[in-house]
């Protein structure tokens, strides 16, 4: 039984305004701190009723952050020419500050361009940083703890102990991005908009544990013990480390090491898109909208010097394709909408023969009255048409990454304005 708490305190504070003008507009600054701390505290129980074994965790990390935007009107309507309505600049910054994982600057630089007036263009470039977290490296959160594995060796099956959880020697990932992107406007009910963005992602948090191979693949060698002296498996039993399954100290022909370490690297491409219109048709007004992300490309390295590997459409990674498309429609005090979520077929490559998992679309509706200005009734009903998740051949047949199990939903709603 695992007992947890966590608590968190922000403080934050933050300036903006007007600098000065220029022929296109007034250059503009936001300037801001933050100051924020976390604690958690996680409380493990193990073993036979007779026999409890208790391991508790905590942590706590504090963070101090300066940020700042700057925008810069290049052309405006007080300098425009033809082939450059707008040009803007913007600049953005965060430096933080972490009392376990030390300092880090991420830089943001924007461009805006709009040659006529239905037309904008867009560019941008960043960098990013994700600390890990208190589950992440926690020896005891998570399913943390030594497991007796059964494992393919190079000649036959072993068995071992693996070590599986929270690892305190993680370091943050970190990532950089740039896109481009165009929203054209032929007429002010429609908008069109289309983004290409390229993400590098470096440094990604993998678990290590049931990694196909491992005790044979070269590339985790520095993972896997073969062949330990029971000195070593004793210690390592004795370690405090959670036991989650009984161990023969006897029989241990390896240790593995399955933690949580910073190994993968993913190189994602692709497009997201978005189209809206409204009309009004005698006394009903519409609404309608679509949007989506078509993945390029998708490159997986799960650890340095490993094969790179296209992973779009497989288990684990992100479909190749997933959308959401809704109409709305309102009628003096009554309104509602219909919303169609799709995602996309994929295969899960964890069974052999590889198993073609099917498309998942639901659809959802919304139904608001409002009966004066104060009171607003809503009725909504989440998956109407009851729509099972598709079958995953895995332990709990069904992905719960990308369908939700739960049936036909219904749910109402008042809000009150005073």
């Amino acid at each position: 039984m695992i007992t947890g708490r966590t608590k968190l305190d922000v403080a934050n504070v933050q300036l903006d305004g007007s600098l000065f003008d220029l022929p296109g507009g007034a250059v503009r600054v936001a300037l801001g701190g933050e100051y924020r701390e976390e604690y958690t505290y996680t409380d493990l129980l193990t073993g036979q009723a007779a026999t409890p074994r208790r391991t508790a965790d905590s942590g706590t990390r504090n963070v101090k952050a300066v940020f700042g935007e700057l925008f810069v009107p290049i052309v405006g309507s007080g300098n425009a020419m033809p082939g450059i309505e707008q040009l803007s600049l913007s600049i953005a910054g965060r430096h933080e500050k972490y009392s376990d994982f030390g300092s880090t600057t991420n830089p943001k630089i924007g461009l805006t361009w709009k040659p006529v007036e239905s037309l904008t263009l867009r560019g941008s470039y960043g960098t990013s940083f994700r600390a890990p977290t208190f589950t992440e490296v926690s020896t005891i959160a998570g399913g943390a703890g030594l497991y007796y594995d059964n494992l393919p060796g190079a000649s036959g099956n072993l068995t071992g102990i693996g070590i599986a959880g929270g690892n305190p020697g993680l370091k943050p990932e970190t990532a950089t991005t740039w896109s481009v992107g165009a929203e054209f406007r032929p007429i002010s009910a429609v908008r069109l908009s289309l983004t290409y963005f390229d993400i590098d992602y470096k440094d990604q948090i993998q678990a290590l544990r049931g990694t196909p191979g491992i005790l044979t693949n070269p590339l985790y060698a520095s993972f896997v013990k073969l062949n330990p002296t029971q000195t070593e498996v004793n210690a390592l039993i004795a370690s405090g480390l959670p036991i989650n399954q009984p161990i023969n100290a006897n029989a241990v022909q390896f240790i593995v090491d399955g933690r949580r370490q910073n190994l993968g690297r993913s190189r994602v491409r692709g497009i997201d898109f978005a189209a809206y219109a409204n009309w009004e048709m005698g006394a009903v007004k519409f609404d309608a909208g679509v949007s989506g992300t078509y993945y390029t490309k998708y490159l997986f390295q799960p650890l340095p010097g490993a094969a790179v590997s296209n992973v779009i459409g497989l288990i684990n990674f992100p479909q190749k394709f997933r959308s959401q498309a809704d109409i709305g429609a309102k009628l003096g005090i009554f309104s509602g909408r219909l919303t169609w979520n799709h995602l996309a077929a994929y295969t899960n490559t964890t069974v052999t023969p590889v198993q073609k998992v099917s498309n998942y679309d639901t659809f959802d509706l919304g139904l608001n009255v409002e009966v004066n200005e104060h009171l607003r009734i809503g009725f909504d009903v989440r998956n109407l048409l009851n729509e099972d998740p598709p079958f995953v051949d895995t332990s709990r047949g069904y992905d719960p990454q990308s369908a939700n199990p739960i049936p036909r939903m219904f749910s109402m709603t008042a809000g009150v304005k005073f």
